[in-house]
């Protein structure tokens, strides 16, 4: 995609702007890696992510990690459909979390306070292991110690 600008002196350019690019990496168990590259900035008529997303709701799928390290700009439309995203998956009782946000994406969701919507992980595998109520107590949740009585005897 090119865009022109007004270059220095009142020149007209170019811009190369590489595109955004949203690939389905893997799935690990229940979990739907994306992996979103370049600019994160839809429009409000064509939000690839968005429909991404919903398309695999659609087929039943509900927990999804999105890998952000390849974002090299995101607008405030990028961040209006990570949160629209994020409340799909929430309607079907399932999950967007972020994997290695660029550096560009982590200011813009500490500025914008939604790093504490958001979960936010480093490592893959530990993103995945998120995803399991099983394996990885939420940290607020108390663990409940259940008592048992010894039987009487007769």
């Amino acid at each position: 995609m090119q865009n022109e600008y007004d270059g220095p002196k009142g020149g007209v350019g170019k811009v190369l702007r590489r595109p955004t690019r949203y690939r389905l990496a893997k799935k690990t168990g229940t979990v739907n890696i994306l992996e979103v590259s370049g600019r994160l900035a839809p429009n409000d008529a064509n939000d690839e992510l968005c429909k991404r997303i919903d398309s695999l709701i659609q087929s039943g799928e509900k927990d999804f990690l999105l890998d952000l390290s390849g974002v090299s700009y995101i607008s405030s439309t990028g961040v209006g459909s990570l949160l629209q995203t994020y409340h799909h998956a929430a309607r079907v009782d399932g999950h967007v979390k972020l994997l290695t946000p660029s550096q560009c994406v982590v200011h813009i969701l500490k500025i914008s306070k939604l790093d504490n919507v958001f979960e936010v992980f480093e490592h893959e595998d530990e993103a995945v292991k998120s995803f399991d109520p099983e394996a990885v107590p939420p940290p607020t949740a108390e663990k409940k110690v259940r008592i048992r009585k010894p039987k009487a005897e007769s």
